[in-house]
């Protein structure tokens, strides 16, 4: 049995693949924000750099993602914005992602595309950093 589950994941048929891309389709920025109402509902993959729109950081956060061309999308945030302190004698390594670790930086991310109050955003339900702030 524990050769068989090996031998699955050795040909990426469970542990390592991208499950987490499976389901989304891949969709280029610009072609989202021309017709946002045609994705409502869908879920995608998208890939961009991911910027603050906002003004500041805790007290206007609008995270979106940006292809270099102008084109640009709203995303939901997906991750806490801030988290206490560590106690003492605790190194905080075990500290949870936040947003701030992913800004600046290209990232693929997949989730609903969803309307919103303000317009269309992505509800973001993985992501995977493509390459680190430049």
């Amino acid at each position: 049995m524990v050769l068989a589950v090996s031998a699955a994941c050795a040909l990426g048929g469970c542990c390592h693949g991208d499950k987490k891309e499976e389901g989304y389709k891949k969709i280029e920025i610009s072609k989202l924000a021309a017709a946002p109402q045609k994705m409502e509902g869908r879920r995608l993959s998208v890939s961009g750099r991911l910027e603050n729109a906002g003004g500041n950081y805790f007290t206007d956060l609008r995270p979106a993602l940006r292809d270099g061309k102008g084109g640009e999308i709203a995303v939901n945030a997906w991750l806490p914005l801030g988290v206490p302190p560590p106690r003492p004698g605790d190194t905080g390594r075990d500290r949870p992602r936040l947003m701030s670790d992913l800004l600046g930086k290209k990232v693929r991310l997949s989730g609903v595309w969803e309307k919103t109050e303000s317009g269309h955003a992505l509800r973001v339900e993985s992501d995977i950093i493509i390459e680190e702030e430049r």
